[in-house]
């Protein structure tokens, strides 16, 4: 085993990524295999905001948020958590950020507060739908607005709750239905 040192300390590493409670309980949720990749990007800082395209020395005309219009620049921070539009998407469906910790650890806080099973389900889909509103409205000029977003949310949340574990499908159908 000795010639194999560099698989050793792979396997190592990739264990100790794994062991992280957040990214297990990532990957183990009912989304989408596209829903779990981008948001593992998200939490990672990875997701291709304006941000992440001026640190790669990409040149845009405006590096700001092009859905709160706040002249703020779109980090995945603000992006997800901070812009008005989004703000008013997580408080419609009652869910508030502890703005003051890291990213991981808003989640896991987040997590801990609301204590449904079926959480990750939630935010993993918010945040995709976040995404793909930004993207109508940059590509295709769709504006964005909360009642549109509710309307995709609810669909892709509906396509949710027929991947997820059966234990899961009914509280969230349940859940779904009354949302107003």
């Amino acid at each position: 085993m000795r010639g194999n040192s560099a698989l050793r300390k792979l396997t190592f590493s990739f264990k100790a990524l794994s062991s992280l409670p957040l990214f297990s309980w990532l990957w183990s949720s009912g989304n989408f295999g596209k829903h779990k990749f981008f948001f593992w990007l998200c939490l990672k800082d990875y997701s291709n905001t304006r941000n992440l395209l001026r640190r790669k020395n990409k040149v845009l005309e405006d590096y700001s948020c092009a859905i709160g219009n706040s002249g703020t620049e779109e980090t995945c921070m603000h992006l997800f958590f901070e812009c008005p539009f989004i703000i008013a998407c997580w408080n419609y469906l009652d869910i508030h950020w502890n703005l003051n910790i890291p990213p991981m650890d808003m989640v896991i806080e987040a997590r801990l507060d609301i204590g449904r099973s079926y959480f990750r389900e939630i935010i993993i889909a918010i945040c995709w739908i976040i995404w793909t509103s930004g993207n109508r409205l940059i590509f295709y000029n769709i504006p964005c607005t909360v009642n549109k977003w509710k309307e995709h949310f609810k669909k892709e949340i509906s396509l949710v709750c027929i991947k997820t574990k059966p234990n899961r499908e009914g509280v969230l159908h349940l859940w779904l239905a009354n949302l107003p």
